[in-house]
């Protein structure tokens, strides 16, 4: 498939945003939203920026984005529907949290209203999961480990860029960091899981089975559909060298999870926990890749037609 920067770019920041906003409000609840109004509101500013931009960044890959709000009708059947709805509803009530939390920090309901905010960020990551999970053409993406990674990857780099706030605003939970390594060893088991099975490619779709033929006819291409490019070609007949592949997914690992984890058991060691600001970054660019990988691996079913 081709890697648009756009998608990559929403579903990369967007699940980050919703991220930090699950890491924010669970730690409102753990420590008796004593956080300071100004510390919570400039987390909270972030985070909302990168879920806003993540937003508007998948418009750009629309045909038509004036047309983008009749998917939100289709939420019985669709996910991408879902996941705008889930969207959406997030915004009213954190921010009606958010002004209860600056009138009366102490407010009995805030942590309800902490949990039904935290259900509807998880719902959200789920759905963007979902979207790709439940293609069938599409092989690489048609297994439950996409939306495992989807919220994993998602939660992992939230309460990444949380921690590195704290530390910006003077503020540092130990018992982050044991979170942190818990997260990010689930989320490299689960992206080499999905490589895995990848490599496996165990699907039954060929070019007999694309033709309606018993899958093991041989069938060759005589000549080629058309002789110019199309839609199809442009988006879903991108394809990455296995070699370039195989390089990529080890700098993927390698600054996604492997630098980051033995960044965080450096600044335990060393008692200077403004290092994860650094493992945060490698972070980053590891997950950048691990996404355009993502894509640029995947292979729509219709190419055995060409």
């Amino acid at each position: 498939m081709h890697p648009a920067k756009s998608i990559i770019l929403f579903t990369t920041i967007s699940g980050m945003g919703y991220g930090l906003i699950i890491s924010l409000l669970i730690f409102q609840i753990y420590v008796g939203h004593t956080l300071s109004f100004i510390s919570y509101f400039l987390t909270f500013v972030v985070s909302m920026a990168l879920v806003s931009g993540g937003l508007l960044s998948s418009t750009l890959h629309l045909g038509h984005p004036e047309r983008a709000h009749f998917a939100l009708t289709q939420w019985r059947s669709s996910w991408l529907s879902r996941e705008g709805v889930f969207a959406i509803l997030l915004y009213p009530v954190i921010a009606i949290y958010t002004l209860l939390f600056y009138l009366n920090p102490d407010n009995r309901s805030l942590d309800t209203l902490s949990i039904i905010i935290v259900l509807i960020a998880i719902a959200t990551i789920f759905s963007t999961g979902k979207i790709y999970s439940s293609l069938r053409a599409i092989y690489s993406w048609n297994t439950e480990l996409t939306t495992f990674n989807y919220l994993s990857i998602g939660g992992l780099t939230g309460l990444m860029l949380f921690q590195s706030l704290l530390l910006l605003m003077g503020y540092n939970l130990a018992n982050i960091y044991y979170y942190l390594i818990i997260l990010i060893i689930l989320s490299c088991i689960g992206k080499i899981l999905y490589w895995v099975r990848l490599d496996l490619n165990n699907t039954t779709t060929n070019k007999s089975t694309a033709l309606g033929l018993k899958s093991q006819l041989q069938v060759n291409l005589l000549e080629s559909p058309h002789d110019a490019s199309n839609f199809l070609l442009k988006e879903m007949g991108y394809k990455v060298a296995r070699k370039h592949s195989k390089k990529l997914r080890k700098i993927a690992l390698l600054f996604a999870f492997i630098l980051p984890l033995l960044t965080i058991f450096l600044s335990i060691a060393l008692n200077f926990y403004h290092i994860t600001i650094l493992a945060f970054l490698f972070m980053i660019m590891g997950v950048f890749i691990e996404r355009w990988l993502f894509f640029a691996e995947a292979k729509h079913s219709v190419m055995n037609y060409y």
